[in-house]
């Protein structure tokens, strides 16, 4: 169950940390999603951040709840957009980001990829 938990960490890892970093830095595609979605350009920034930290601080125990909570309310608000919009079939992509997002944020008691702490 390790390595699958580890594995998907690092698919979410890839998933978040590209799609924060577009959103953060402002490329044309995440700009205009936003803009159709009607929200605020402040609050692409601060998904975008959100996101990247989120990923990020799921390698830690200790802060491994945290950062699924933050990630959980980022796919939340992604899944509402998408069902605002009535954009169904992108509802596939935060169903599959929870189903990794519960993978990833499993607690494991030994060798789960830890760079330190107890184990």
């Amino acid at each position: 169950m390790n390595i699958v938990c580890v594995g998907a960490r690092i698919v979410l890892l890839a998933i978040f940390l590209g799609e924060g970093a577009s959103r953060v830095i402002g490329t044309n595609q995440q700009v205009m999603e936003f803009v159709v979605y009607g929200y605020p350009d402040w609050l692409r920034v601060l998904t975008g951040s959100v996101q990247v930290a989120s990923v990020l601080l799921l390698w830690y125990r200790e802060t491994r709840l945290l950062a699924a909570a933050l990630a959980f309310l980022v796919i939340v608000g992604t899944a509402f957009s998408y069902w605002r919009y009535d954009d169904m079939s992108a509802l596939l992509y935060p169903a599959a980001w929870m189903v990794l997002l519960g993978f990833a944020a499993w607690p494991f008691k030994s060798g789960d990829g830890d760079t330190g702490g107890e184990v």
